[in-house]
């Protein structure tokens, strides 16, 4: 069975909308937070010499507007055009400059080693070729530059909370079916 990749192209207007369909608002309001929280305090660690970052799979530009709010030069790649137009629309009336483009992991549009930070959360579970992202992903790092990634587990416990639960039961679904396989 394959992800129905399409709820990103369908449901892509409303990443930002206060009625946000579960699975936009739980990651804009519950798991965006603690995960940039994270992120920016292995940075701090790290003490990283530049501010750019690459978020690949950005969706509504959750992350990608965290990073950009921080003083990051940020780019952001998502094959659904229609979730880069929400983004794009809601940076904007933030003030926020972020360089956004169409473009599926496998094939990131920019040249070698021009990131410090590249991050993909929520993704993994969603691309045509995981080995082929992951090496995309290196290729865009410049030497000693950071991967933040987060993806769901496959254990039994994610199994039944994420797929039966959330998706595949109608009266505990909160997902579209075949969000996650």
């Amino acid at each position: 069975m394959k992800v129905n990749n399409e709820i990103y192209e369908t449901k892509g207007h409303g990443w930002w909308a206060d009625d946000a369909a579960f699975g936009f608002s739980s990651l804009r309001l519950c798991l965006n937070p603690v995960r940039y929280g994270y992120f920016k305090r292995k940075m701090s660690q790290l003490q990283l010499p530049g501010k750019t970052v690459l978020d690949v799979g950005c969706g509504g530009g959750y992350l990608a507007e965290a990073f950009a709010g921080d003083g990051f030069m940020v780019a952001r790649v998502d094959p659904a055009a229609r979730s880069i137009e929400a983004a794009q629309k809601h940076a904007s009336e933030k003030g926020l400059t972020i360089d956004y483009r169409v473009g599926r992991g496998e094939a990131l549009p920019f040249p070698d080693g021009c990131f410090e930070v590249v991050a993909c959360c929520d993704v993994l579970e969603h691309v045509d070729d995981l080995d082929k992202t992951v090496s995309e992903v290196a290729r865009m790092l410049k030497p000693g530059g950071v991967f933040f990634y987060e993806t769901v587990n496959r254990t039994w416990l994610s199994k039944l909370v994420l797929i039966k639960i959330w998706q595949d039961w109608r009266i505990t679904r909160l997902c579209d079916p075949n969000t996650h396989v």
